[in-house]
């Protein structure tokens, strides 16, 4: 276990970051409600969503495309990319190093959309550890004598972006179970650990919103029933008050904001939220706006004194700098297109998390949407050799459609690739040669 000692606020000063290197979850069974979850309460009309293609169909014969060589390969893509003219590159490589097997416009940038997310992710994933927890807790003002919470209470975030009213109502519970039965005062909310800007800069994407409101005491994926909250921290705290006296427990005062100078005696609950391996296929798999910018919030959180977008995208910067990749960005969930990075960047950060200790490595790839099966991809590639062979993040805004992840190969190697499509492109017909050039990697036999 490592904690951090918080130095931004007083009230901030003994809450621990807990960090618990047990064996790591199952990626996909530990992220099972998380997802149902974030399907349920995230903002509608995600622009990169689950899109459906047509079948993929080569020009080659049947015995040709189930084992290809590299130089079929090479020519097939070519033939692909021939089409978008210089509005798409790709960058497809051994993930175990080596010279770039294909290559095509790949030193140019591009608006990577969702892309974004595998940069978020592999940061947090490799920064804060795959088994990393965040805690949301319940404090006293006092100590609490004969069941009595003099006072009040006070609920503290600590960023956990999968919050919402079944954890409220365990940590209500258990508030109960500690044996307080009146609370003489208030219920506090303290969400100091982020700023407080509840959105993202966005530059030149329109619609939405696409994700709810930032907090750093979240609730319901930052979304109420007529849109974003204004104040999800009070939310939370609402609901807490509402549980509390489900249970039994008398609460004398109404919902406030604690200020920065509110002491605390004893924390009288807890609630930990899923491991990062969890909320990083979470956040991957369907392409989680929400939870890829509470994330970078997390990270600035967690490394710095306070969750800022600002600094969390220098934290994801200056990760990547370090993995083979430069990148810019402006948030951490691809909804803009300041978002942007070359085909070869992100190839090569791809392949310096294939590298990573077997923790990391194995959950960021298992976070990725696997091909024909599940997540953003479920409907695409279906009956292919891409078809649960090769696992990617997919990227789509107006104009810009992108695919870029793993495959294993037909002689069981695993390649990285990156397929950027932008400049007003065709998104339909992007996708549809993007699903097309991962079937013939997974083919490629060496």
């Amino acid at each position: 276990m490592t904690t951090r000692q918080n130095t931004h606020t007083a009230a901030r000063s003994e809450r621990p970051f807990l960090v618990r290197f047990a064996a790591i979850l199952a990626v996909l069974s530990a992220s099972a409600v998380v997802l149902s979850s974030s399907s349920a309460s995230a903002a509608p009309g995600n622009p990169d969503r689950a899109f459906r293609t047509p079948p993929v169909r080569h020009s080659l014969d049947a015995e040709t495309a189930a084992s290809i060589s590299p130089t079929i390969l090479r020519k097939q893509l070519r033939k692909l990319l021939r089409r978008f003219g210089g509005s798409a590159g790709a960058w497809v490589a051994s993930a175990q190093g080596g010279k770039a097997i294909f290559v095509d416009d790949a030193g140019r940038a591009f608006p990577m959309a969702s892309v974004t997310k595998l940069f978020t992710t592999g940061a947090a994933l490799s920064r804060l550890g795959p088994a990393s927890t965040l805690e949301t807790t319940v404090w006293s003002r006092t100590e609490t004598v004969d069941g009595v919470a003099v006072g009040g209470v006070v609920l503290v975030g600590d960023g956990d972006p999968t919050l919402g009213g079944s954890g409220i109502a365990k940590l209500a519970k258990r508030i109960a179970a500690a044996g307080i039965t009146r609370v003489q005062g208030p219920v506090f909310y303290d969400a100091s650990n982020f700023d407080l800007r509840t959105a993202v800069p966005q530059t030149g994407v329109t619609g939405g919103p696409y994700l709810g409101s930032l907090s750093g005491l979240s609730y319901g994926w930052g979304w109420g029933e007529s849109g974003p909250f204004s104040n999800p921290a009070g939310s939370a705290a609402s609901e807490l008050l509402r549980q509390l006296r489900a249970q039994g427990v008398v609460v004398t005062g109404k919902v406030k904001r604690a200020p920065e100078d509110l002491q605390r005696a004893e924390q009288v609950a807890g609630l930990e939220s899923p491991a990062m391996s969890s909320i990083a296929a979470a956040t991957n798999a369907p392409s989680d706006n929400f939870l890829a910018e509470m994330t970078l919030k997390i990270l600035s959180d967690q490394l710095g004194p306070l969750g800022t977008t600002k600094a969390g995208v220098r934290i994801v910067e200056r990760f990547a700098a370090a993995n083979d990749a430069r990148i810019g960005i402006e948030n951490g969930s691809g909804l803009s297109r300041r978002n942007r990075a070359t085909p070869a960047a992100v190839g090569r950060f791809l392949r310096s998390m294939a590298g990573k200790s077997s923790a990391v490595a194995s959950a960021f790839r298992d976070s990725l949407a696997v091909a024909g099966r599940t997540g953003t991809l479920a409907y695409r590639m279906g009956g292919t050799a891409a078809e649960g062979r090769c696992q990617a993040k997919t990227g789509a805004l107006n104009g810009v459609s992108a695919l870029s992840g793993y495959c294993r190969t037909a002689s069981n190697e695993r390649f990285v690739f990156s397929l950027l499509f932008g400049g007003r492109v065709d998104t339909d017909a992007a996708r549809t040669a993007q699903d097309r050039a991962a079937a013939l990697i997974a083919s490629l036999r060496l």
